[in-house]
């Protein structure tokens, strides 16, 4: 398709899914236009770890793993193309995640989760605490044992949404920053574009809502709300080589970077749009970060930072037509990052060709929720 022979197209959120998609679309041809209220990166996406892992969270089959699963499958060449694209590495790592038994109940869940995993036929692997130690020395001497996923890893987030938008760019995306929409506009039964904070009108053929925790104001109604859900981070500077791989318990999680720093997270917590770091959030995964790698006694604190994630009340995102005119790619929660290839593919296809290759009725906008979220925890 040549360039600028598609649909106009605008583009709600900067975030890692608004880019992701931006760019996807520009190099099919549409005419794409990202709308920004704040910087591009500055929400959520410059929050997360980066965690790449569809199994982690997964406690049976679901489509949101399936989705997750696929999602890592084109990972690494997405995340290879933006780099070329850009000049600017995500730093994508593959080398896997560790779950990590400090307790007689971290293993007990840890054997349930390897149980379903392996007859369902997914990568898990179980090992002793002398074969953890073995690949990652130095972590705590209670460890009891743990899973190993090898289909996983680490990215960059605030790198890899950078190069999003530079490779957006460079396919003939326009992106406005500082440029917030304060309502859709409406042509008799669609939505034709939207309205900007100073009375600037822009049409378009089609519009995607893809700001995050903020989307409910411009979504309308739908079955399924988003929701703000805060987590808390702490990053701390290291004084030893990167760790190889993602380490994680059901207290904390350890995501280390090549420049030496050490992020600790996180919290789940319905505080609606507060952003804050709390005392007792940093107590709390101060001190899981040290019961799981000692080797952090001698870290520098570095700073902390709380995110809101787009969370909804089955855990699963909002992909799709909401109305004529109007398509929905939000409420990732949790798997903003690991999600964004896949989205963009899927989101692509439905607005090119009217279809797509993975079923999105799970994710519909208007679904009934039939099961809750995971319990928030602080």
């Amino acid at each position: 398709m040549a360039r600028d022979a598609g649909p106009k197209v605008l583009l709600i959120g900067g975030g890692i899914i608004g880019c992701s998609l931006a760019r996807e679309l520009a190099g099919a041809g549409c005419r794409v236009t990202l709308l920004e209220r704040d910087r591009v990166g500055s929400e959520a996406s410059s929050a997360a770890a980066g965690i790449l892992c569809a199994q982690l969270d997964a406690e049976s089959p679901s489509p949101l793993l399936e989705l997750g699963m696929e999602s890592f499958r084109l990972f690494a060449d997405f995340a290879a193309g933006v780099w070329k694209e850009s000049g600017i590495d995500p730093e994508m790592d593959p080398a896997g995640t560790l779950v990590l038994d400090l307790t007689r109940e971290d293993e007990a869940a840890s054997r349930r989760l390897l149980q379903w995993q392996q007859q369902a036929g997914l990568p898990v692997e179980r090992l002793s605490a002398k074969e953890i130690a073995g690949v990652e020395a130095g972590l705590s001497d209670n460890i009891l044992g743990g899973l190993f996923f090898p289909r996983s890893g680490r990215v960059n987030p605030v790198a890899l949404t950078r190069a999003l938008a530079v490779a957006a760019r460079g396919r003939g995306a326009e992106i406005r920053e500082g440029c917030p929409v304060v309502s859709l506009r409406e042509s008799g039964d669609r939505v034709a574009g939207v309205v900007l904070a100073g009375g600037e009108v822009l049409e378009a053929d089609l519009v995607v809502i893809a700001s995050g925790a903020w989307s409910s104001a411009l979504l309308g109604r739908v079955g399924v709300a988003v929701i703000p859900v805060r987590g808390q981070m702490l990053v701390f500077e290291a004084r030893r080589r990167p760790r190889r791989h993602v380490l994680v318990t059901p207290r904390a999680y350890l995501v280390f970077r090549r420049d030496g720093t050490v992020l600790a997270g996180s919290t789940l917590e319905r505080a609606g749009f507060q952003k804050a770091v709390t005392p007792k959030a940093v107590m709390k995964l101060t001190a899981s970060a040290l019961a799981l790698d000692p080797t952090l006694e001698g870290a520098d604190f570095a700073g902390s930072w709380s995110g809101l994630r787009p969370g909804t009340s089955d855990g699963l995102p909002l992909l799709g037509p909401v109305r004529p005119g109007l398509l929905a790619a939000t409420g990732h929660y949790r798997n903003g990052i690991l999600l964004a290839p896949v989205t963009a593919a899927l989101l692509a296809e439905w607005i090119l060709r009217g279809k797509t290759s993975h079923s999105l009725e799970p994710f519909s906008p208007h679904r009934q929720p039939s099961f809750p979220a995971a319990e928030e925890v602080s």
